[in-house]
């Protein structure tokens, strides 16, 4: 006797910035566009090494805002659940560090981005550090 179980469905959702791009030249005869996009994955992952590149932990939301959200706060937790990074109002300037300035061993911290708390405006998710 077979035992049929349910398909199911996997979702997966990467943090992702989407932009419309407009164009005034059609791409080729007989064919339209109806809209292109551009999908840029956003890393989750700093390499504090001062090469410029991926140092400190950048939210786009902060970046192209910054006067939208004035108060917000930022909060790093490690595994344990304990906090070692808060920043209030955090200037994406977070080079995985402690409070006192150390740097923190390699591996995964869990944020929580307050935007803005009368909306309930909160990103949270996991960033890992890699030296």
């Amino acid at each position: 006797m077979k035992v049929k179980t349910p398909k199911q469905k996997i979702i997966i959702v990467l943090p992702i910035h989407i932009q419309v791009i407009a164009h005034t030249l059609p791409p080729a005869p007989g064919w339209r566009v109806l809209a292109r996009i551009r999908i840029q994955q956003n890393t989750n992952t700093i390499t504090p090494n001062d090469d410029g590149l991926n140092d400190v932990f950048v939210f786009d939301i902060l970046a192209q805002n910054p006067n939208d959200y004035v108060n917000n706060e930022f909060v790093i937790f490690n595994r344990w659940g304990d906090v070692v990074y808060e920043s209030k109002p955090y200037n994406n300037d977070w080079g995985g560090t402690n409070q006192n300035g150390k740097p923190l061993t390699e591996g995964t911290y869990y944020y929580i981005l307050r935007l803005d708390f009368a909306s309930g405006l909160i990103l949270k998710g996991d960033v890992t550090i890699l030296r």
